[in-house]
């Protein structure tokens, strides 16, 4: 596939009656069978879909995102059934499955050998999951097959949480995108590797690691900077540059009212401000320098809407910003901003899935903030 010249058609379902569209998931499930790459919305983030079970077929989606062939992909199912996939589904994973799928929880199992390399990236484990969103259940069915997909962005780059986002990045790239409403969780699912004798948490994600201890006893969790060199990941967004804005990213970390007015006394001309705070526009809203930019603001108003100064992005509880923050990323590089700083949040809960990310995207560079 010549990911530079490909016809893509793209279809917002939003726009289309039931019986319409069934007839567009009847094309999609053909698209897949032959081959092909299908973008689709799930409940984490938008996905990049081709038949799991093809090599020729998972090496389009590398093609089309320009990932590394290394990089492993989680295979997107629509039952419980996982023969032909996993060797075996211990009771640990069955207890999570019945649980959390379809849910944002990804298992990885040790790989059945019918299941090509080029999806695991040469692993003899496999993630496996069970997407929570009517559009990727009935792609997978209509399909006949199972799905792999990673996020439907080009590598590197924050992930896409809306049809628009999906567009920009792989029309051109891929033969069908398909758009519906804005994922609700807006993180990649919770990845939990339960193939070795301990369970271990590889990424963090809606499902927290103090609800999987709560199921399953002692979780591995090691918090560390990416993967080096010839380092293989065990899952995705472990190794790579990954969820990173065209700007740098900085983020500041102490207490809040003094992050707060270190960033907003420090910043830079044409500087994108992210605070996750309840309280901290307290007596900051009425500065003209300061501008808020609702999530639910057009995308075509953004781009005729070019702020010089400083602009800011509040977001009133961690689960908003999680829900918002690839959105948020992608608008810096719409603004073409210069930088974007950012204040951090306790690693618990959920907060520890949003730092993953947002430590990611900032190459690590924290900046500590005292009096």
């Amino acid at each position: 596939m010549d990911k530079l010249k490909v016809n893509t058609r793209c279809y917002d379902l939003t726009s289309l009656d039931e019986a319409q569209q069934e007839e567009v998931f009847a094309q999609a499930g053909a698209v897949i069978r032959r081959g092909g790459t299908v973008v689709f919305p799930t409940e984490t983030v938008y996905g990049l879909g081709a038949d799991a079970m093809k090599a020729e077929s998972v090496h389009s989606i590398y093609q089309a995102k320009g990932r590394p062939s290394d990089n492993p992909l989680i295979i997107h199912v629509a039952d419980f059934d996982l023969s032909g996939i996993a060797l075996e589904v211990p009771p640990q994973a069955e207890r999570l499955m019945k649980k959390y799928w379809p849910g944002p929880l990804t298992i990885i199992l040790k790989k059945d050998p019918r299941v090509p390399q080029e999806t695991t990236g040469s692993l003899n484990t496999v993630g496996v999951r069970m997407p929570d969103q009517p559009v990727a259940l009935a792609l997978i069915k209509a399909s006949g097959t199972v799905i792999a997909a990673p996020s439907a962005n080009i590598s590197g780059r924050p992930s896409p949480t809306t049809y628009e986002r999906c567009r920009q990045d792989l029309e051109g790239r891929v033969d069908m995108i398909l758009g519906m409403d804005q994922s609700r969780v807006g993180l990649e699912s919770t990845i939990i590797d339960l193939s070795g004798e301990v369970p271990e948490l590889l990424r963090p994600g809606a499902v927290t690691l103090e609800e999987l201890r709560k199921d399953l006893g002692e979780v591995i969790y090691r918090p560390s900077e990416s993967l080096q060199g010839d380092q293989t990941p065990r899952a995705p967004g472990m190794k790579y540059r990954h969820y990173a804005p065209k700007a740098p990213v900085t983020l500041f970390q102490g207490n809040p009212e003094q992050v707060r007015d270190h960033m907003l006394k420090e910043r830079e001309e044409n500087t994108l401000l992210i605070f996750i705070d309840r309280e901290i526009m307290k007596g900051f809203t009425n500065k003209k320098s300061l501008r808020q930019r609702p999530l639910n603001q057009s995308l075509q108003a953004e781009k005729h809407s070019r702020n010089l100064g400083t602009w800011l992005v509040h977001f009133k509880s961690v689960e908003e910003a999680a829900q918002g923050i690839f959105e948020t990323l992608r608008r810096a590089d719409d603004q073409e901003a210069e930088a974007v700083w950012i204040q951090t949040i306790p690693e618990q809960g959920l907060g520890l899935s949003l730092m993953n990310r947002l430590k990611k995207a900032a190459a690590y560079k924290i900046k500590e903030v005292s009096k």
